[in-house]
Formats: C-alpha cells, sequence, structure tokens
C-alpha cells in the first residue's frame, strides 16, 4: 500500500467533540468490563477450549480499555503551538530510509516524491542504507538520480541483515551530521512541505524531542481491506496518540511507518 505523508496544523479539540469522546470512553469501560466479568464467571471451565476463550477475552478487554483511555484523555489534549513556525534560518535536516529487496517501482516513487521536498539541498542529506543479502535486487539506479538532481546523497550496502530494519538504522545514524533527523519507510511519499512544516514545528516547540505526524493511504478506497487500514491509522492518530501523549506515553513503531523528527 502506498502511502502520503501529510503535513497539516493539528486541529484543536472543540469541548463537545472532547465531551463526546469521554462519554464513549466511559461506556467502553464500562460495557467490556461487564462482559469480561460476566463471561468469567460463567463460563464453563470444564470444556476444552474455555481457558483460550477467556483469555482472548482478556486481552480483547485490554485492547479496549487502552482505546477507551485514552479517549477519556483526550481532554487534557494540547496540539503544538504552530505560531511562528516560519523559519528564518533553516536548520540541518537528515532523511534516512532504509530498503530491502524493493520493487524498483517502489524506490521510483520514493525518489520522485523526494526530488519535489521543497528546502534547501545544501542543508539536507538523503542517507539510503539498502540490504543486498540472498541476491536482492538493487535500486541503486533510482537513488542515483537524487544524486543527479544536486542532492547530498549517501547511499550504504549491507551484504548482511544483521539486526534486520534497526540494525540497517543504526548503520544510517553513524552517518548522520545534521542537527535533525526524519525516518520514512521507502513507500512513503513524502508532501514538498513536510520538512519546512515539520522544522518549523519543532524549532517553535524546543521543548518537544519528538513530533510524531500522520500519513494517509494513496488507495484506501481501492477496497474493504485498504479502507480499513485507513480507518485504523485515523483512530491511531487522531485519537490513540494524541491521548497517549498527555500521558508521555506515544510509543513509535517504525515497520508501520510511524514517523519521528528528533532532535
Amino acid at each position: 500500500m502506498k502511502k502520503n505523508i501529510l503535513i497539516k496544523k493539528s486541529k484543536r479539540f472543540k469541548p463537545r467533540k472532547k465531551f463526546y469522546f469521554f462519554l464513549l470512553g466511559l461506556s467502553l469501560i464500562y460495557t467490556t468490563s461487564l462482559l469480561t466479568l460476566y463471561n468469567a464467571l460463567h463460563i464453563n471451565y470444564v470444556l476444552s477450549l474455555s481457558h483460550l476463550f477467556l483469555f482472548v477475552h482478556i486481552i480483547w478487554f485490554i485492547i479496549v480499555l487502552n482505546i477507551a483511555v485514552n479517549m477519556i484523555r483526550l481532554y487534557r489534549y494540547k496540539p503544538l503551538n504552530c505560531k511562528n513556525s516560519t523559519l528564518k534560518e533553516y536548520p540541518t535536516v537528515s532523511l534516512v530510509t532504509i530498503a530491502y529487496n524493493e520493487p524498483e517501482e517502489v524506490s521510483d516513487l520514493f525518489v520522485e516524491a523526494v526530488a519535489k521536498i521543497d528546502y534547501p539541498r545544501d542543508k539536507l542529506e538523503v542517507i539510503i542504507v539498502e540490504d543486498l543479502k540472498d541476491s536482492a535486487p538493487s535500486n541503486a539506479n533510482s537513488f542515483n538520480r537524487l544524486k543527479e538532481k544536486n542532492f547530498d546523497v549517501t547511499y550504504i550496502t549491507r551484504n548482511n541483515r544483521d539486526g534486520f530494519r534497526g540494525g540497517a538504522l543504526n548503520t544510517a545514524l553513524k552517518n548522520i551530521k545534521s542537527k535533525y533527523v526524519i525516518v520514512l519507510d521507502i513507500d512513503h511519499l513524502p508532501l514538498p512541505n513536510l520538512i519546512k512544516k515539520l522544522v518549523g514545528y519543532v524549532e517553535a516547540n524546543p521543548k518537544y524531542d519528538v513530533i510524531m505526524f500522520p500519513q494517509k493511504f494513496r488507495n484506501k478506497g481501492d477496497n474493504a481491506i485498504t479502507l480499513a487500514a485507513n480507518l485504523g491509522y485515523e483512530l491511531d492518530y487522531g485519537v490513540l496518540r494524541k491521548g497517549s501523549s498527555t500521558l508521555n506515553s506515544a510509543f513509535c513503531v517504525g515497520q508501520t511507518g510511524l514517523d519521528v523528527l528528533k532532535k
């Protein structure tokens, strides 16, 4: 699934909307608690699958509880201060991506999107780490097109997969000289304003070390699977991560394409 990286101002939740999420969170906690308690008291433990059923139900309860708590916590969510986020000076930025056994079409689309990024070329470096183990195809030709467009590109290949994606990221981090780092998946298509807005936000909010930003599926309307995946991201970025950020507990899972800007 091809994903577009979107940058837009965080919308403040209106009091009425916060109240609705608060009520929805409370109702989820109430109903799931009752269902879990009822099943625990009425389950037939003689049956062989009863313990498995109870275990699955408890896991489901924990997941729903997490969603509900984050909905309730939305009343404390405060969006970033977007005032004075227009850059007067441009700090250095490293754009990092990892590739392994990627179709040439995917790398070509990534290169085309990066080439359109609106940021001074002398302040932006692109670091690409590609694993070539097991005769995996090389996309060097695609990545070299960025060099032809006067981008500062560091292209690193590995003949092993030590540490898998994490190991490749560690390899990239050893070569970073910039003030800020943005990590993108190879199937992300960053919009031209991505870096300017992210850097502007973090410069205007110096107390933050990490800024998350949402992503959208370009093909969300193709079928039920892509639609469901996009709705999952809408729930994740629109509600869960905003709620968890009020507790300083928002987390990053790199392989799902969650992207960060970090000092």
